[in-house]
C-alpha cells in the first residue's frame, strides 16, 4: 500500500515590491525580538553583502560592504 500524494499548492508569484514588503516585515519582527531580549546592545548583522546596524528600535546604519 502507498501512501496518498500530498497536493501541490499553487504557485505563488509576488511582485518584487511584495518581496521587499515581506522582507522589511521578517526584518522588524527580527528587531522587535532582539529589542524585547536586549535593548542596549549595538547589534550587527550581515545579509550577504549588506551590514546592517541597529539597537533596540533605532536603525543605526544599512551599508553595503
Amino acid at each position: 500500500m502507498t501512501a496518498p500524494k500530498a497536493a501541490k499548492a499553487p504557485a505563488v508569484t509576488l511582485t518584487p515590491v511584495q518581496v521587499l514588503q515581506a522582507a522589511g516585515e521578517a526584518f522588524i519582527a527580527a528587531c522587535e525580538a532582539f529589542q524585547a531580549s536586549d535593548p542596549a546592545t549595538v547589534h550587527a548583522v550581515l545579509v550577504g553583502d549588506y551590514r546592517i546596524r541597529f539597537t533596540g528600535a533605532e536603525l543605526l546604519s544599512f551599508s553595503r560592504t
